[in-house]
């Protein structure tokens, strides 16, 4: 009965939809269903769904064995390390207490070997969301432990899971400085404080969400903008009580290691915390606030579109499908910002152009890269903007109260999929896999070793200890870096 579909139906209609359990158990049932099921062209659908892949890449032992491989990938971290922030190993940490950092990448067991997939860097944390749509957060948990001469605080990196409804499954991530965002697959938008429990916000059809450093912003379907404020969380006086949900009683008891007791009012319910290293007090959920910006008003051509977001300290980044790319903020008038739009910049004008379109063909034109124009992204006060076909990357910098700078341009051999910034160095990723860094040295953020040299560098260099390496997503952040990769070709 099956035979009588043609192969086309099968591998473009059907065998896609299926989990790749569902796959695997399809191929198991006979000859024919094991070959439909065997196709190249589906494991990389699946390869890239799963896996958020923006790269033009074709294995050379195929999409199925690249798939088994990034079930497998590796976590690296590097850069600043206060408080062993990076995950690396535990640390002891004395009463005078120093900064330690390091300027080579290096494996976080914790994280390695759980098919990540995307990875974000905040302030102090990282959050990992993995080919199955969950997130991990790797922070810094410690205590404090006396004797009759010394105070003493030993800190573990400690793996602890958002805690989302069961069946939500998460397709985009983004985080600020004490605050992450993400967006599921049904369109709802989910935010927290690092620690916290995930609260739903109450906006419908929700396309694009960005974490700016206090609050994050909001794309719906029909072209909306939203900024939403984080949840609060208040870290009070050493002798202050301790309160929270009741909900998030048990994560919170888990990322503590302490005890809990819970008590009833007559208008809420709050869970004490007390912890021998710290204290938080988060409040229950409380309704959220949110501006709408009114930006679509500024849109006149009918076919354009906003194709992407960035999200800043104070403003929100917006590029149009028409390359336009303009400053938001809930409290000022929107401001085009010229010298970094593709129509007012002159970063075309070079004889040599980079090919984006010579790809590999096996390549899915499903990738962010393709499907749109150009890249955006940001970090506090430090943006960065690139047009496909063009020799450069465009980094700008905003200084409060001051105008926004003119664009220091970062030159290109090679055509890149993606891009991150932390507060003064960039990484960019090759569709071969390979990392690019280049900026400040930021206590070892570039990843170019100890001995590299202190100067603010411009020009992009290849991450050394990664050469065997695949690199799948970077997020880079304040003075630390981090990546998701897998090994260049199959250990035989």
């Amino acid at each position: 009965m099956s035979q009588m579909l043609p192969s086309e139906i099968w591998l473009t209609q059907i065998l896609p939809r299926l989990q790749v359990s569902s796959l695997v158990t399809f191929g198991s049932v006979c000859k024919h269903w094991h070959a439909l099921a065997g196709d190249d062209l589906v494991w990389r659908d699946h390869a890239i769904a799963d896996f958020h892949l923006v790269h033009s890449y074709h294995g050379n032992h195929g999409w199925k064995d690249f798939y088994v491989r990034l079930l497998d990938s590796v976590v690296y971290t590097w850069g600043e390390n206060s408080a062993f922030r990076l995950g690396h190993s535990q640390g002891r940490i004395g009463r005078q207490s120093r900064v330690f950092h390091t300027a080579i990448p290096q494996k976080v067991n914790t994280l390695s070997n759980q098919a990540i997939a995307v990875i974000t860097s905040g302030h102090s944390s990282f959050h990992a969301l993995d080919g199955y749509g969950k997130i991990r957060i790797l922070t810094k948990v410690g205590r404090i432990l006396r004797d009759n001469m010394f105070r003493l605080q030993i800190m573990r990196p400690t793996l602890t899971h958002v805690q989302f409804p069961p069946s939500t499954q998460i397709v985009q991530l983004s985080s600020g400085r004490s605050h992450s965002i993400a967006l599921d697959k049904t369109k709802v938008a989910w935010h927290w404080n690092h620690g916290n429990m995930p609260q739903a916000i109450p906006i419908q059809d929700v396309k694009q969400v960005v974490a700016n450093w206090n609050y994050s912003t909001l794309l719906t379907c029909s072209g909306k903008l939203f900024t939403v404020r984080k949840p609060r969380l208040e870290m009070p006086s050493a002798t202050a009580a301790a309160a929270a949900t009741a909900a998030a009683g048990p994560l919170l008891a888990h990322l503590a290691g302490s005890t809990t007791t819970t008590t009833t009012t007559t208008t809420t319910t709050t869970t004490t915390i007390t912890s021998s290293s710290f204290a938080l007090e988060m409040h229950p959920p409380e309704p959220l606030g949110y501006n709408h910006i009114e930006f679509d008003k500024l849109i006149t051509d009918e076919n354009e579109s906003i194709s992407q977001m960035a999200g800043m300290e104070y403003f929100t980044l917006v590029m149009t499908t028409a390359g336009k790319l303009w400053q938001l903020s809930s409290t000022t008038e929107p401001v085009l910002l010229e010298k970094y739009s593709k129509p007012h910049c002159d970063i075309f004008s070079q004889s040599n152009p980079i090919d984006h379109n010579n790809k590999d063909p096996n390549s899915s034109s499903s990738s962010s890269s393709s499907s749109s124009s150009s890249l955006l992204v940001a970090h506090q006060n430090t943006f960065a903007v690139h047009y496909f076909g063009s020799q450069v990357i465009l980094l700008g910098h905003h200084t409060p109260g001051l105008p926004l700078s003119s664009p220091t341009q970062i030159s290109l051999s090679q055509p890149i999929c993606k891009l991150s910034l932390g507060n003064r160095h960039c990484g960019a990723l090759t569709h071969e896999g390979v990392l690019l860094t280049c900026g400040s040295y930021s206590q070892g953020a570039l990843g170019h070793g100890y001995d590299d040299d202190l100067k603010d560098q411009l020009v992009l260099r290849p991450v050394k200890e990664l050469e065997n390496m695949f690199v799948l997503d970077i997020g880079f952040g304040g003075m630390q870096s981090s990546c998701v990769a897998v090994p260049l070709h199959q250990k035989s």
